[in-house]
């Protein structure tokens, strides 16, 4: 019988050999570290992708059945000129994690059918995550704004600045607040809970529930108090806050 022997591949190059870069693989893992390019195209079949230290303009890495991890991006464009980042990244996978960090650009697009999504210490101007099946987590978001959809699975981030617009359709959503911008949250099935900074509280407060609860220990103008609706304002109300919950409590505080 013929023994059947593992192959690993190993290339050395020049960091900026290549303006653009597509690798393919059907069974096997990638690893990318070092690597100066304008477009980076990766896609396997089943194994991971594992990229570190890229500077890129545009990225693109898919999974059918492995987990994705990306660590310190730069763009490319902010190594030439001093201006704000302007990469993109679009990363997917339908059966496996993302995990990504220490990652600086314009657009990120992060997809997964039955996976969780991690992301810690980002700077982007805006991002979309869905996921069908799994949690997403995180700490250190920096950005414009952030959109997110879940089918099956819990939002949990800390320490987000920037706007935020999303729903689950079955999870809760936990996330904490560092800066004044719009947030818009709904759930169908799930609870809320909201933490903001008290240095940022100015703003209006709408919050709804079908089912559940509503619990605040902010200090606010009350405009209108029901068990199932919350309407006030702090300052100037110059932000608007609306969470919603169909079936679920919806907690609000300051940290």
């Amino acid at each position: 019988m013929r023994k059947k022997h593992n192959c690993r591949l190993i290339l050395f190059v020049s960091s900026s050999i290549a303006d653009n870069w597509e690798l393919l693989t059907s069974s096997g893992d990638v690893h990318l570290t070092q690597l100066v390019t304008n477009i980076l195209k990766c896609r396997t079949s089943s194994g991971e992708i594992l990229c570190q230290q890229l500077t890129t303009k545009e990225t693109h890495l898919k999974t059918s059945s492995g987990d994705i991890t990306f660590s310190v991006l730069e763009d490319q464009n902010n190594v030439e000129n001093s201006g704000a980042p302007s990469g993109d990244t679009y990363l997917s996978t339908s059966s496996g994690d993302v995990k990504i960090e220490k990652i600086k650009g314009r657009k990120l697009r992060i997809k997964t059918s039955s996976g969780d999504i991690h992301l810690h210490n980002l700077l982007m101007h805006e991002a979309t995550l869905h996921s069908s099946s799994g949690d997403m987590t995180g700490k250190d978001i920096c950005l414009e704004k952030l959109l997110f959809t879940s089918s099956s699975g819990n939002f949990l981030i800390k320490e987000v600045s920037g706007q935020l617009q999303g729903s689950t359709s079955s999870g809760d959503v936990k996330v904490t607040i560092v800066e004044q911008a719009p947030l818009e949250i709904g759930t169908s099935s799930g609870d809320i809970s909201i933490g903001f900074l008290s240095s940022i509280l100015d703003g209006k407060i709408r919050v709804e529930t079908g089912s559940g609860e509503i619990k605040n220990n902010l200090v606010m103008d009350i405009e209108k108090q029901e068990s199932n609706c919350l309407e006030g304002k702090i300052g100037q109300a110059r932000t608007v806050y609306q969470m919603k919950a169909r079936s679920g409590d919806v907690y609000i505080y300051e940290i």
